[in-house]
């Protein structure tokens, strides 16, 4: 009987270690305007479709659901405002789809702009890209955001650039 048990119970934790969702590094964003690192990953089941992302500033992870993918995720807020959102209105998770990230321009009056790429699968493996001239994806882990500044003092973001 208790080794039916033991039989049965490892048979739930196995269920159980192959169910897990594994984390996956998606890419790494710096800027000149705020401190610290910007960590964004995705969460993927055994089948490698996308479960939900991660991200992560200063070492607070933050993992999120893909329901609130299409209603925009904060990243960033300064001086309470949203200064970095990501959103995607028709994400698969089997294949990806479009993102955007809303960046603050300006806070003095409140004026965003938008960062586009794709998030696409090859095979098991997910990356982020950019479109090149020829409407070629350009995979990209490293994201920089430059700092908009007036007077010396950083406003909001000038520009998004990506490696």
């Amino acid at each position: 009987m208790i080794h039916q048990l033991l039989v049965i119970w490892l048979g739930v934790i196995s269920l159980t270690l192959a169910r897990a969702d594994t984390l996956r590094p998606l890419f790494s964003a710096t800027s000149d305007a705020f401190t610290g690192e910007l960590n964004v990953s995705l969460t993927v089941d055994q089948n490698s479709n996308v479960t939900g992302l991660s991200y992560a500033h200063n070492g607070k992870e933050t993992p999120v659901s893909l329901d609130h993918l299409s209603k925009g995720i904060v990243l960033y807020q300064a001086a309470g405002l949203d200064a970095a959102t990501l959103s995607a209105q028709n994400f698969d998770k089997n294949t990806g789809g479009a993102l955007t990230m809303k960046y603050l321009y300006s806070g003095l009056n409140s004026t965003y702009q938008n960062f586009d790429f794709l998030l696409g699968r090859q095979g098991s493996d997910w990356r982020a890209s950019v479109l090149d001239q020829n409407g070629i994806p350009q995979p990209f882990t490293q994201m920089y955001l430059k700092g908009n500044r007036l007077f010396g003092k950083v406003i909001g973001i000038q520009s998004v650039s990506v490696e």
